[in-house]
Parts: structure tokens; sequence; C-alpha cells
């Protein structure tokens, strides 16, 4: 007779702040042994069922959710549902109930193969973990490549022991060990001058957090995903993979003026600007709950405008803190200029790169994108709901003529 606790059960608990988590437990039984794994988005792999005891069609067991402690789990079968409860120390009882996906042996193993992916990422703003651990094993390699700063010590030290976020960093970025190695040495006195500074990035969580908690008030359905903070070669200050944000530490140096030269005109703007990296991080963390089209000059300058905008909103400052000081008193003649190209898909001049003009900062298509939002936002009465429409933009030219932005200009 088949156990009536065997099966695949999807399953969600309540936090008592109303937080719910979805998850799936998975349970064999075996000549009347019971085991199995469970798993959540909260957590950062499946975990094994401990201490199992059953009576009747009560299971109770004990698993390992790390920072959380050891959780104990009732779960009380009636055929094919199931309800009981979490009990966690430091946060008490949170009720549970879910319903079986299937009960046959072998389909159960699929399942488990299946859920071999990774968890879902959580919606909690304290379940994303930040590391920095690649950035001591870039200076590893950095003494080991000298004095031609030759490409296999990057690749052996750095890149082939990289954590997820510089296997995100490599495409478009990093690019390969020859690459890399090829940046560092032409800039070697600014990669020494922030060495030191790197090296103390371990500092960043409290206000990390406090974005994440800020931006869970404005956005609930938000997701936080793991922060990795990595070492690239000069030419990005961050980005998002799939399952995280990368934020590239040697943009934010703010050497002295005489290792400064060394770099491009482009590069000394950029580390130049007024920043710490968790306003870098706010940005990102927006730009992973966006998923709208972003082929056009407008919808990448509302894309990367409205992560500047709520990267504010949650951290304090955006990460163009200067361009408005060249922007605010040319706004009329800038959105003539911008509005003319704007549906096409040519960014030069605007977005990641140099202006082209003397004088004229770059990535002016943030500023524009923020203007835009910003007209948005402060139409709308119902902020949170401004919040979700930004987030969630389906056409940016629909966008741009609901936020009423070009009728504030002047003629």
């Amino acid at each position: 007779m088949l156990s009536p606790f065997q099966g695949v059960w999807e399953y969600y608990v309540e936090d008592p702040e109303g937080e719910r988590y979805a998850g799936t437990l998975m349970v064999r039984s075996v000549e009347g042994v019971v085991s199995g794994t469970i798993s959540n988005n909260a957590l950062s792999a499946n975990k094994p069922l401990e201490d199992v005891v059953t009576m009747d069609n009560q299971l109770m067991f004990v698993f390992d959710a790390g920072s959380y402690g050891e959780i104990d789990v009732t779960v009380v079968v009636d055929e094919d549902t199931i309800t009981g409860e979490f009990l966690v120390d430091a946060i008490g009882e949170m009720p549970l109930s879910g319903s079986r996906l299937s009960k046959e042996v072998n389909e159960v193993d699929a399942m488990v193969a299946e859920n071999d992916a990774p968890p879902a990422i959580s919606s909690h703003p304290d379940s994303a973990k930040i590391f920095t651990t690649d950035i001591p094993n870039f200076w590893a390699a950095f003494d080991a490549a000298q004095p031609e700063f030759n490409a296999a010590a990057f690749d052996e030290l750095y890149i082939s022991k990289g954590s997820p976020g510089v296997e995100g960093f490599v495409p478009n970025r990093i690019q390969n060990a020859t690459n890399l190695a090829d940046v560092v040495k032409n800039h070697q006195n600014y990669y020494t001058s922030i060495r030191q500074k790197t090296l103390k990035l371990v500092d960043l969580e409290p206000p990390i957090r406090k974005s994440f908690h800020a931006f869970k008030s404005l956005y609930p359905e938000a997701v936080f995903p793991d922060v990795f903070i990595v070492i690239g070669a000069l030419n990005s200050g961050g980005t998002v993979s799939d399952r995280a944000l990368i934020i590239g530490a040697e943009m934010f140096g703010k050497s002295e003026e005489s290792v400064m030269d060394e770099l491009s005109e482009w590069h000394q703007w950029a580390i130049k600007m007024p920043q710490e990296i968790h306003y870098t991080v706010a940005h990102e963390l927006i730009h992973f709950q966006q998923h709208y089209p972003s082929a056009t000059l407008l919808e990448q300058s509302i894309k990367e405008g409205s992560a500047d905008f709520i990267g504010e909103l949650i951290s304090g400052k955006t990460a163009n803190e200067n361009i408005p000081t060249y922007a605010d008193s040319r706004e009329a003649a800038l959105w003539q200029e911008f509005q003319e190209i704007m549906h096409g898909n040519d960014f030069a001049g605007w977005l990641y790169g140099g202006s082209g003009i003397e004088g004229r900062p770059a990535d002016l298509g943030y500023w524009m994108g923020y203007k835009i939002v910003e007209a948005y936002y402060n139409k709308m009465g119902d902020k949170k709901q401004a919040i979700q429409d930004i987030i969630n933009i389906e056409d940016a030219s629909a966008f741009l003529e609901a936020s009423g932005y070009s009728s504030q200009l002047p003629d």
C-alpha cells in the first residue's frame, strides 16, 4: 500500500509579517522508512529531512535552514492536500498549506532531478547574500602576473576560480584573461591605487540592506538576488545576470590626479562620479526587476533612467549625480535633440560611452530617461501604483505620452 506521505508536494508558508514563501517537499517511503528533501525560495539548496517521525497521517521532521537555524515542521496529510506549520525559534509559528503534485515513485525521482535547478530567488530583503570573495583572488592574480602581467595568472587565479559574479562579468566586460591582463598592465598604477579600498568592501552590507528594505516597501513584488562585488576591466560599474547583481569595484577608485592621468577621458569622468557602490547596487536591483523592451534609444534611456530614479528613492542618490549640473539648464534643447533620434537604435553620444562633444558629459540618456520617469511619478497620485507602472513598462512611447513630459517644457 502506498504511503500517504509519498510524493511531490507544492506548499506555501507564511511568516508573521505576511510574507509568503513557495516551496517543494519531496517524500519517499520505502519499506516504512520515510526520507526526502525540502526547498523553498529562501533556501540556497534542497535540504534533507532529518529526525523524521510519522503517526497516522502526520509527518514531522527537522531541516537545517542555514542562517535561519533548524526548523521543526509538522505536516498533516488529507488525501492530496497538506496543512501544518514551520516552527522557527527566531520567528515563531508559520502556517503551511499545499497540495500533492505527484505520488508515483518514478515521477518523484524525475521531479527530484528536475528540482536540481537553482531555487527561486527570494522576495525577502534579508535573504540576499553579498559576496566579496573574488577581490582577494584578483589581487593574488595581480601579484603573480607581474612583471609582465601575463594572462595565465589571471586565468588560473581569478577567472577559473571565480564566483558566479566573475562568470557573469566575463561576457562583454572582462571578456577573457588576455583582455583583463592587458587592461591591468596599461593601468597598473590606477589598479594599485585602489587595492586597499577594494579589500575593505566587506563593510558594504548595511547600506545595501537598507536600500533593499526600502525597495520592498515601495514594490512588494520585489525579489532580491545575491550581490557579487568583483574587479573587472574598467568598462562597467555593474550589471545583472539571471540570478545576481554584479558590481565592478574598480570603477569606484577616485584616485589622485597623477594616477587618473593614465585613464581615458571617459574613465576619468566615470570614476570621479560622487557615488558609492551601494548606489549602483540600488540601480542594478531595479534592472533585475525589469523585463521590458530596450531596443531603441527611448526604451533604453527609460530603462536606465527608471533604475536611477527608483534607485535614488531607495538609496538616497543616483549613480549619475553630476549630469544634472550640465543638463538641467539645457533641458529643452537636449529634448529637441533627443526626440529626433529616440526611436532609432543608435545610442552613440547618449549611452555607454563618451558624448563625442567636448565639455558634454557621457550617458545623458540616463538623465533623459530619469526626467521622463520623474514626470510620470509626479503626475500620479498613487505613488505605489506609479512604481508598479514604471517597473513594468510595456510600451515606452505610450509611457512617454502618459508622463506628459514634453508638454512641461518651454517651446
